[in-house]
């Protein structure tokens, strides 16, 4: 047998082989999707429009629906809590909101399992933007933003569910969208507090100001307050972490904590409201905090002119 031929067929192994690897990298999927996706929903009209995606699982050992995660407009309402036993069926329910938002819509819905594998759903479809039968009957509505929405009617607002079930009274004068932690702020006689997606008040209605600013509460876990003049913290549960005693919140840290000012002191507030001495407020501090005050001013002015 010449070089040539051996070398060959040793080539041709090797590819054999590594085909054979790469089809089982490829299909080393534990659970396997049995409904279409892309999956279409056609033309959405009215609120709740709902689908179900069935995974069986191929594997030898149970796995669970770790975290189903979408954009606010799709929202997962229900899926199999318990683990997926080998050969048997997990399923999600996908309801969709898209009523108002007219034109072609596509959306990517990430399914996490407890053996850390991803899995990947997409639908599609088209919203007419006509205003549905039930929300008719309102002055205003916002589009749903994590399976929620803002109506409003005699100048008062309140929320209702995907289903169009009012889950508050129409009773404040301002609100926000309901966040993934399933809060939102509320404004009544002005002042500010919480509910939950029940439609239950979780604070009172006290606070001046309150910042929900996702990306705050999201990464650092807390976010101000704001009350006779003063600012203090709360925590992801709501609750004060401090007093309500702080001339201005300086720097925000998207990881690790927020900066404050104390009289002459600037101090760092960690996550549990523990503080910390950074340095004295100069009077470079204040010309620097004065210019920003003017600027900020001046812009609003500007805008509004």
């Amino acid at each position: 047998m010449t070089k040539k031929l051996l070398f060959g067929i040793l080539l041709s192994m090797l590819a054999v082989v590594l085909y054979a690897q790469l089809s089982t990298q490829e299909n080393n999927q534990d659970l396997v999707l049995l409904d279409k996706s892309p999956y279409d929903f056609g033309t959405v009209s009215e609120l709740g429009t709902t689908t179900m995606f069935r995974f069986r699982n191929d594997s030898k050992e149970p796995v669970s629906f770790l975290k189903v995660q979408s954009h606010p407009a799709v929202i997962v309402t229900e899926w199999s809590k318990e683990s997926i036993q080998p050969g048997e069926i997990g399923e999600i329910k996908v309801t969709l909101s898209q009523v108002g938002r007219r034109g072609f819509f596509s959306y990517t819905i990430t399914v996490i399992t407890s053996n850390n594998k991803t899995y990947k759903i997409v639908v599609q479809g088209e919203s007419d933007g006509k205003t549905p039968p039930s929300l008719a009957q309102y002055d205003n509505s916002i589009s749903f933003y994590n399976g929620y929405a803002a109506i409003k009617l005699n100048g008062k607002w309140g929320f209702i569910n995907i289903n169009g079930k009012e889950i508050t009274p129409l009773k404040y004068d301002e609100v926000s969208d309901f966040n993934r932690h399933g809060i939102a702020k509320v404004k009544l006689n002005e002042k500010w507090g919480f509910i939950d997606k029940t439609g239950k008040e979780i604070t009172q209605i006290k606070y001046d100001d309150i910042d929900l600013e996702r990306r705050f509460i999201n990464n650092i876990g807390f976010t101000k307050v704001k009350l006779n003049g003063k600012y203090g913290f709360i925590n992801e549960d709501l609750k004060e972490i401090t007093l309500i005693k702080y001339d201005d919140v300086q720097n925000f840290n998207e990881k690790d904590f927020i900066e404050v000012r104390l009289g002459d002191k600037i101090l760092k507030i960690d996550r549990n409201g523990n503080e910390t001495f950074v340095r004295t407020f100069t009077e470079e501090d204040k010309k620097a905090e004065k210019e920003w005050e003017d600027y900020f001013t001046n812009g609003m002015k500007m805008l509004w002119d």
